[in-house]
C-alpha cells in the first residue's frame, strides 16, 4: 500500500501537457488484457512499445504538417504568401537573430522560474515510468 501511495503521489503532478498519454487508457487496458490472455512479452513493455510507436507517428505527422509558411507542402503559393504576411503582422516572423546564439537569452531563460517548474514536473512525472518499472521487475518478478 505504501508503494501504491508513493506511486499516486509521484503521478499526481502530471500536467495537462501530458494528457495525451492518459486519454488512451481504454486502448492501453485492451493491450494489457490481450497480452495477459495470450502471453508473450510483459504487458507494460507492450504498452511502452505502443506509446513509443504513437510518438513516432506523431513526429512524422508533425514533420509533414509543421514548418515555416514557405516550407509547408499543403499550402499553395497564395496561401503561403498570406500566412507569411500574417506572421510578419503578428511580429513572429523568423529573422536573422533567431539563427544566432545569444548568451543574454540563455541567461534570461535560466532566470525564468517556469523553466525550473517544467524540469521538476517532467522529472517527477517520469520517476514512476523509468525507475519504478525496473525496480518492480527486479524485486517483484
Amino acid at each position: 500500500m505504501a508503494l501504491r501511495a508513493l506511486q499516486g503521489f509521484f503521478e499526481s503532478n502530471i500536467s495537462p501537457g501530458f494528457l495525451m498519454l492518459t486519454v488512451c487508457n481504454l486502448i492501453l487496458y485492451g493491450i494489457a488484457r490481450h497480452v495477459e490472455a495470450h502471453g508473450g512479452i510483459a504487458a507494460w513493455r507492450c504498452i511502452s512499445l505502443f506509446l513509443g510507436s504513437l510518438t513516432l507517428a506523431g513526429a512524422f505527422a508533425a514533420s509533414f504538417l509543421l514548418g515555416l509558411p514557405h516550407e509547408v507542402r499543403w499550402l499553395n503559393e497564395d496561401e503561403k504568401r498570406m500566412a507569411n504576411a500574417r506572421t510578419i503582422d503578428n511580429q513572429i516572423a523568423p529573422d536573422d537573430t533567431a539563427k544566432k546564439w545569444s548568451w543574454p537569452q540563455v541567461k534570461e531563460a535560466f532566470q525564468d522560474p517556469q523553466l525550473y517548474f517544467s524540469i521538476v514536473n517532467s522529472f517527477l512525472a517520469n520517476i514512476p515510468n523509468g525507475y519504478g518499472h525496473s525496480w518492480l521487475s527486479t524485486h517483484i518478478g
